[in-house]
């Protein structure tokens, strides 16, 4: 169990490692701006369709190990019988390795002067990435957005279990809709990314998720929509609005990554460090979601979101224009 434990510690860390270097590399290559804005869709599409694919490949795997208990009927599984994922990990772990060894991948301009830690806080010069109010706002904005993403679907999954008494199985289903409208939004941005600017995309999207949860919170649940055809049965409409929210809050995290971290020169490296400890506002928004669903029910309880989707809006809209120019980059 520990060991499991030291591996989901491993992934995560590795992942924000990956962020750290990705997104920056991404807008880099781009020249920032609305090219930019447009590879860090493109990426967020491919993590999309791993994401989509994954599960199913890894469920096909353990289901032809697996065998079944023969008085329950039920799938039997055991610590082998995820080896041939691990196996197939480890290969594509060492394709990476192999690639990245082989590439010239550009590097960052640095301060070579100072420790990370020192960039962080100030310590050791004048300036850090702190220095900048866009940045910092960007990273409220991202704390926020990372709470949206993951409070609309976890919500989503209480309210059809608890309030409407919709069957779990069919709830899972009904929210990988929600997962599959964020990968279909960000193929959208990935190809209109270079046409707008991630200001427009970021106002759009933001405007767009809070009138669709609006129309969640006032619909009643009287109000039906019969998809026997997908075997979900009869659920409440205003799920379907809930769902759809998916192709907009998709294309979110690219635009307020470039916005956050435009001008920033050598802090750059830094500031995309920070921007990845404040995905923890996945966590802590939907808790507080929750709490108020406890009092107030969980329709009630996506006011929050609208709270955050009007901060989002904000930082669209002037939040992310960069006063300290003055500061030498």
């Amino acid at each position: 169990l520990w060991l499991y434990f030291l591996g989901a510690f491993v992934a995560g860390f590795s992942m924000c490692m990956l962020n750290t270097v990705v997104n920056p590399l991404l807008n880099s290559l781009g020249g920032g701006g609305n090219k930019g804005n447009q590879l860090i869709q493109w990426g967020g599409s491919l993590n999309s369709i791993a994401a989509t694919i994954v599960p199913f490949v890894v469920g096909f795997l353990m289901g032809r190990s697996a065998g079944a208990r023969p008085a329950e009927g039920l799938p039997h599984f055991e610590i082998a019988d995820v080896n041939p994922m691990f196996i197939i990990l480890v290969a594509i772990f060492a394709v990476s390795i192999l690639v990245i060894m082989f590439i010239d991948v550009p590097e960052f301009e640095r301060v070579e002067t100072r420790t990370a830690l020192d960039e962080l806080t100030g310590r050791g010069g004048e300036y850090s990435c702190f220095s900048f109010r866009h940045f910092i706002l960007g990273s409220v904005a991202v704390f926020l957005y990372t709470g949206v993403e993951v409070g609309i679907a976890n919500m989503t999954n209480l309210y059809l279990i608890h309030e409407v008494g919709v069957d779990p199985r069919t709830t899972g289903a009904i929210v990988a809709f929600y997962w599959f409208f964020m990968f279909v939004g960000r193929l959208v941005g990935g190809t209109l990314g270079s046409k707008f600017s991630s200001r427009d995309m970021l106002q759009f999207s933001s405007i767009m998720a809070m009138l669709l949860i609006l129309i969640t919170i006032f619909t009643p649940e009287k109000i039906t929509i019969t998809l026997g055809r997908y075997s979900l049965g009869n659920i409440p409409v205003n799920v379907v609005f809930l769902v759809l929210t998916g192709l907009f809050t998709s294309v979110m995290w690219g635009n307020i990554y470039n916005m956050s971290v435009e001008g920033l020169g050598k802090y750059t490296s830094t500031a995309t460090g920070f921007f990845m400890m404040m995905v923890c506002g996945g966590g802590i928004v939907p808790a507080i979601q929750g709490i108020l669903a406890d009092l107030a029910g969980c329709r009630a309880s996506f006011w929050i979101i609208i709270a955050c989707l009007c901060y989002l809006m904000y930082y669209g809209s002037t939040g992310y224009r960069n006063v300290n120019r003055n500061i030498p980059v």
